[in-house]
């Protein structure tokens, strides 16, 4: 027989992890949407009113992204685990749009530079994702990776060099679910 007041200690428990999982979870991505969705917003307002150069703007964004990876790394550490994840999510999406604004807005950097860098970040994605386990990550990647030549669009047409990029990506990713036993991303890739 259980002793007297235990219902209530389980109750409590089975609460802080329902908690904890919708606290770290859900709310931690909404936090990290909407830290992407305002340094977006500070960076038009910052341009509209000419605060800063587009160099300084570049840079701002590559800090900030490579701030919000090294703090998603150590919330991980601290056994933050979602939290971190949802840092690492941020961090690789500001870097994807800043070297995006690097190319396509400001014209600070040529196409191919451009593309290299957005070739390693979907590279850093996938070994984060391997790294964490994460699924989320992966997807963000694969996001990153399939949007890679409509940011870098030229209106050039250059389908070799497009239907090569897609090929080898998918089959990336496709080597990664296999890997990790993630079929979705096997319906996702394709």
């Amino acid at each position: 027989m259980a002793p007297a007041g235990s219902a209530p200690v389980l109750a409590a428990a089975a609460g802080d992890t329902l908690e904890m999982k919708f606290g770290s979870g859900c709310l931690a991505r909404i936090g990290a949407l909407a830290i992407v969705i305002g340094v977006g917003f500070f960076f038009q307002y910052a341009f509209e009113h000419e605060w800063l150069g587009p160099v300084a703007r570049v840079l701002i964004g590559l800090f900030w992204g490579c701030v919000f990876l090294g703090g998603g790394e150590l919330m991980r550490a601290r056994e933050y685990a979602k939290t971190g994840l949802a840092a690492t999510g941020a961090g690789l999406a500001i870097l994807f749009f800043s070297s995006y604004a690097a190319y396509g807005y400001y014209h600070l950097i040529a196409q191919v530079p451009a593309f290299g860098f957005m070739l390693l970040l979907t590279l850093l994605a996938v070994g984060l994702a391997v790294r964490y386990n994460s699924r989320s990550v992966a997807a963000l990647g694969l996001l990153g990776g399939m949007l890679t030549p409509v940011m870098l669009a030229t209106g050039k047409n250059e389908f070799f060099a497009l239907a090569a990029y897609m090929l080898l990506l998918d089959l990336g990713f496709l080597l990664l679910a296999h890997f990790r036993d993630w079929q979705w991303l096997n319906c996702l890739a394709f």
